[in-house]
């Protein structure tokens, strides 16, 4: 049978895992396709090789799917978001002597209402540098979110942007205190001695949509059927992704070099949500530190696309209903609920949800989807 071709961008993290294991456990070979995954050094790279035509699907973060269809990088290109690939996955991460001071102010990795508290005061005395991947991410908003939340003067705050892999140097060179990633990244700053974990980035919103698949909106026109498969395929890796017993293969796979090129423990750890926080090997278990094929994962939201547009509007110059128009339109539940109708049980009945209130019964906090502060956000259609 010949396989239908489907090139794919994605960054070397921990939450590729659904897009890496549709290849090598054969989920997409199963649905007709050769997922054909490119890895990229930067998220710029995936931004524009997109925007051109050169990948008509990547692995994309949240924002970045709403930036490109505004057009504020350096082409527009309408980009849907079928498909939600993981939520959360990201550790803020510190400078071991400012993570001792932050300590000393009341900063706990299980408690982001008194991580914040310190993180403001500390932002009184020290201006604060925070390293983020990209500046449309899930990484940035997050950590401001947590900022403002808790008070603090926001010029007292600057954000720098590099790759992945290279925040951990940043931080070393010391040009910033601190930075917001997805694993193995946070982790592997901690592993050679000079980081410490300061917060889980679930604790702070615990379900916030981190990684998906974008989409052209011209492919996935040309190419419905294509676009299903694609779907469905996805969805059966990230159950398998999900499942007890699949991190310790995963995490192998995922360590190869053309994957994420990292240590197979330091990787696992994170799949299983449990964190050392620093060199003294101080350990930390997180429920739901990242998940993928858990009931209501992989749907496309509305509400939390809209939530992200309200979020970004007034950093990327844009009214908040346009921001807030383009993620409802961009998150394309009629395209999941079209690949997935017929073999997924209960697809929820709306698009929207009141974002902050619980909709995952299996989840294993009590809270599951909750944000640090106790908000919620309701939007309307």
């Amino acid at each position: 049978m010949k396989l239908d071709v489907v090139p794919c961008g994605f960054m070397p993290l921990s939450d590729s895992a659904v897009l890496v294991a549709a290849v090598e456990m054969g989920f997409a070979a199963g649905e007709g396709i050769d997922l054909d995954l490119r890895r990229e050094a930067s998220w710029s790279n995936i931004r524009d090789r997109i925007a051109i035509g050169a990948y008509p699907v990547a692995h994309m973060l949240s924002p970045m799917a709403l930036s490109i269809s505004a057009g504020l990088g350096p082409l527009r290109s309408p980009i849907d978001a079928p498909f939600v690939m993981n939520l959360n996955g990201n550790t803020l991460t510190a400078r071991t002597e400012i993570a001792a001071r932050l300590a000393d102010l009341g900063a706990r990795p299980d408690d982001a209402k008194g991580t914040g508290a310190a993180l403001r005061d500390f932002a009184r005395d020290h201006p604060l540098r925070v390293g983020v991947p990209f500046p449309h991410s899930m990484h940035l908003l997050l950590t401001r979110y947590l900022l403002e939340a808790s008070g603090t003067d926001m010029s007292r705050v600057t954000f720098a942007v590099a790759p992945p892999a290279i925040l951990p140097e940043m931080m070393r060179a010391g040009e910033v205190d601190a930075f917001m990633v997805g694993e193995p990244w946070g982790s592997m700053a901690v592993e050679r001695g000079d980081a410490t974990i300061l917060l889980p980035g679930s604790a702070i919103w615990a379900a916030a949509p981190e990684k998906l698949l974008g989409v052209r909106r011209d492919w996935t026109d040309d190419n419905p059927d294509v676009a299903r498969r694609l779907i469905r395929a996805l969805y059966n890796a990230a159950k398998w992704c999900g499942a007890p017993g699949s991190a310790s293969v995963l995490a192998e796979i995922l360590a190869m070099q053309r994957y994420v090129n990292a240590p197979t423990e330091v990787i696992q750890r994170g799949l299983e949500g449990h964190i050392t926080l620093n060199r003294n090997g101080d350990q930390l278990k997180v429920p739901g530190f990242v998940r993928y094929g858990k009931a209501g994962v992989n749907f496309p939201w509305r509400s939390a696309g809209m939530w992200i547009g309200a979020q970004a509007a007034p950093l990327w110059g844009l009214r908040q209903s346009e921001a807030m128009k383009i993620a409802h339109d961009a998150f394309r539940t009629d395209i999941y609920r079209q690949a997935l109708g017929q073999i997924v049980p209960a697809l929820p009945a709306s698009s929207l949800k009141v974002e902050g209130t619980s909709q995952d019964g299996d989840a294993p906090e009590s809270r599951p989807e909750a944000f640090f502060d106790g908000r919620v956000f309701a939007f309307d259609a």
